[in-house]
């Protein structure tokens, strides 16, 4: 994955998700590392989406809560690991990502594209679904504040 092809704010959110995976000890970064830097971006896309979907700081508040606890499950190393890779489920939401992009023609690869990877995701899903958080409306709200 060329950082290159990413835009700057991709590339922040990646990294954010990265820094919780090194900071909490864990051995893999993961898609819910990637999900709860995006939402807790305050003027974010994807808080935005969920806010305009569920209609409530509430339902945003108890998305990010509901990843949170799912961080605090995975296994944490001490001392932690020097480096966390990406496991296997981040690379698919990746790729899926990278497919979105092409699809529309962008040089660069989004945000946008990021979060429809990642609500793809089996364990990023679950979480909405706890939090009451419809999939399939956050898609489209997606799709819809992009401008499709």
């Amino acid at each position: 994955m060329n950082p290159e092809k990413f835009t700057h704010k991709s590339n922040a959110a990646l990294a954010g998700g990265h820094e919780l995976a090194l900071n909490a000890g864990h051995a893999q970064y993961t898609p819910v590392h990637l999900a709860v830097a995006l939402i807790s971006d305050a003027g974010g896309l994807f808080r935005q989406a969920v806010l305009n979907v569920a209609g409530s700081n509430e339902a945003v508040n108890s998305f990010e809560r509901v990843l949170r606890q799912s961080l605090k499950k995975i296994p944490a190393q001490d001392p932690p690991p020097d480096e966390v890779p990406a496991n296997t489920a981040l690379v698919k939401c990746l790729r899926r990502a990278q497919t979105a992009q092409k699809k529309r023609g962008d040089s660069h690869l989004a945000v946008d594209q990021l979060i429809l990877g990642l609500i793809e995701d089996s364990q990023v899903a679950d979480c909405m679904k706890e939090a009451g958080v419809a999939v399939a409306r956050v898609k489209s709200e997606i799709e819809k504040l992009r401008g499709e």
